[in-house]
This record gives structure tokens, sequence and C-alpha cells, in this order.
């Protein structure tokens, strides 16, 4: 009993700090959709899944009661299941939910909640300490077998099937590991529900918490796990007022660039940023295109623009291009005066400490990681 007690209060504390934590921390991590699931799965899990569980087991006098808890946790599971899917298809493929497999996820909930809800469905009995609870009918134990089944491939063929197109290796890796260790507390449920062994129970709740500490780990550590890990850069340029190249990179190529590579669609964004430069806004501008997003921001005071070639804007990207700038303008504010005087000839390779901040802004976004830029630069 003591020992249950143990788990669910660090369950529960868990859940908390890391939903507190999410909620003074939004701008690392990209979309408040991704804060919203995240402590929906802990709130699910954590804080109603497994303390339900326990409680239901071996801390619960009152038969009836139990066995509606332990019903409850089943289904809270259930829901958690489906929110840990849901969040890894936003962190891979933005907001693009495949609507057939939304459907059997409906379609076997539904089923599953149907024959929990008949009276004769679950038989409790006390065995000593604990309740023991005999599923009666074969059919549920089918459906949730195949609902478990359903989540663990589904969670691992979408990591497999995207995960050449993530920006980062070592981020799709991790994700892949993260969905592999989190099949098996799924699988050691299962096999509980259906033979009642406490041994899967216990041992569930101990890998959950585990899977819990991993989850906060990677969001005080590595909140760029949960931007949009398909999300990339692709060019970065600044540019004096009068059209000028001060600096330019490719990130796909990890190179810095001249201007006789900008053409196309980054043309059309330079042109209508200095169609646009007297009127200066508090946040970012953006163009839309077909499958790239067009961010630009400008200072009128020094006389320059920055502008980023993506796949998709987030506030990750909106909040690093801030900090550049600010820096940036620390740098090379005389600099930047003196190119104002048409009468001064403008010398463009002042302006390569601009490589610098973007591996201190940008390092989630480059090719290579960390040390290994730094030591080749």
């Amino acid at each position: 009993m003591i020992v249950s007690l143990i788990l669910i209060t660090c369950s529960i504390t868990l859940a908390i700090f890391a939903i507190l934590y999410m909620s003074t921390h939004r701008k690392n991590f990209g979309t408040q959709i991704i804060i919203i699931l995240i402590s929906l799965i802990y709130l699910f899990q954590d804080v109603l899944f497994l303390p339900f569980l326990t409680l239901s087991v071996d801390l619960v006098s009152v038969e009836d009661v139990a066995l509606q808890m332990w019903k409850s946790a089943i289904l809270f599971r259930l829901i958690s299941l489906g929110l840990v899917l849901t969040l890894a298809n936003f962190m891979i493929l933005y907001s693009r939910l495949n609507y057939y497999l939304t459907f059997i996820y409906s379609l076997l909930l539904g089923f599953i909640i149907s024959l929990l809800s008949l009276p004769n469905s679950i038989e409790i009995t006390r065995v000593g300490n604990v309740y023991i609870y005999t599923i009666l009918n074969p059919v549920l134990i089918v459906l949730i077998t195949v609902f478990d089944l359903f989540i663990i491939g589904l969670l691992i063929f979408t990591v497999l099937k995207n995960f050449s197109s993530f920006r980062n290796p070592f981020l799709g890796q991790l994700l892949l590991i993260f969905a592999s260790y989190f099949s098996i507390p799924i699988l050691m449920n299962t096999i509980y529900i259906t033979t009642q062994i406490l041994f899967f129970k216990d041992f569930n709740y101990l890998l959950n918490i585990f899977g819990s500490i991993f989850i906060l780990y990677t969001l005080l550590r590595m909140p760029d796990f949960y931007v949009v890990l398909t999300n990339k850069i692709y060019d970065f340029i600044i540019f004096q007022k009068s059209g000028i190249l001060l600096y330019s990179y490719n990130f796909e190529t990890g190179k810095e660039t001249d201007e006789s590579f900008l053409k196309g669609s980054i043309l059309i964004g330079i042109n209508h940023i200095l169609t646009n430069f007297t009127y200066k806004k508090d946040q970012l501008n953006l163009i839309k295109m077909k499958d790239r997003d067009l961010l630009f921001e400008y200072d009128t005071y020094y006389g320059y623009a920055l502008l980023i070639i993506t796949n998709q804007k987030n506030m990750i990207i909106q909040k690093a291009v801030k900090q550049f700038m600010r820096k940036f303008n620390d740098l090379n504010k005389e600099k930047l005066k003196e190119i104002n005087n048409f009468s001064q000839l403008i010398d463009v390779s002042a302006f390569k400490n601009a490589k610098d901040l973007i591996y201190e802004y940008f390092l989630p976004y480059l090719k290579k990681q960390g040390a290994f830029i730094k030591d080749n630069v």
C-alpha cells in the first residue's frame, strides 16, 4: 500500500511540474497545440489512468467504487494513447491528420466503451488485499488487444515512414527510441488486463514513470524536439535597403552563398520587403507560397532586412530572428550606419560574423549539430 501511494505521488508530481513548466515556457515549444497535447497526456496518463488503476486494485475498499475506477482507468488509458499518437502526428506532419485512421481509432474506442458499460462485462473478486478483475466478454479482450497493437504499429510506422524528412537525424532516432519504448508499457498493460498478473501492473507503472521522466527531460533540455521535426529552414538572407546583399546562408548545403544564387521565390520576397520598407510592423511579416513560407523582418533604423525561407513558420523561428537581429545590431551598428551613407563603399565581408550568430540562434535547423559544426568553421 505504501509503495502504491509513493508511485501515485511521483506520477502526479511529475505531471504537475511538467504542465506548469510548459505553461511558463510556451515560446520554447513552437506551437500551442504541442503544449496542450503534452499537458493532456500527462493529465490522462499520470494523473488519471495510473492512480485510478492502482487505487482500484489495492487502495479502495468499496467494491462497486473500485470496479468503476478500474473501468475508468481503462478509458483514460485509451484516450491517452490516442493523444500520444496525435502528438507524434503533429511533431512530424504539422496538423495533417489521417481521417481514415482517426475513424478507425474512434470506432474501436466506441466499441470498447460500449462493452465496458455493460453491467456484466467485468467480474470483480477479492483475493487477499487486492481486487482481481476478470473480463467476461471475449470480444472486449480482442478489441483492447487490437486497439493496443493498432496504436503501437501506427506510431512506429509513422516515424519510420517520415524518418528521411526529419531535419535532424538524431531527433528522428530519439523519437523512434521513444516510440519503441512506449510500446513496452502498452503491451505490459495489455497482458495485465487479460491475465490479471499484478507484476505486469506494477512493471507497467514503473515504465510509465520512467517514460514521464524522459519526456520531462526533453522538455527541459531539448525543447526543439517538440518543434515540428520536419520543419526546415532553407535560406537565410540579410540585405541593405538599397537591395545590396550583405550576407546569405543556405541551410541545406551548410554554406554561405552569394547573390547569383538568389532567384525565384527569394527575389519575390526581397522585392516585397523593399517596397514596404517604410511600413514597419511589430511582428514578422509572411509571404505564403505553395511549399514555402517567406518570413521577413527589417530594421528601419539601421536600414537592413532579414529574409528566411522555410517550409513552415513557427514561434521558435520568430524568436530566433528577434534574438539574432538584436545581437547583429550590437556587433555591427557602426558598419550599418556607415553603409547607409551611399558615398561609402560597402564591404560585405564585414558581416561574416552573422555565421556565428546563426550557429548560436538557429542551431536546431542546421544539418550538423553543436561542437562538430563549430570545430569545422
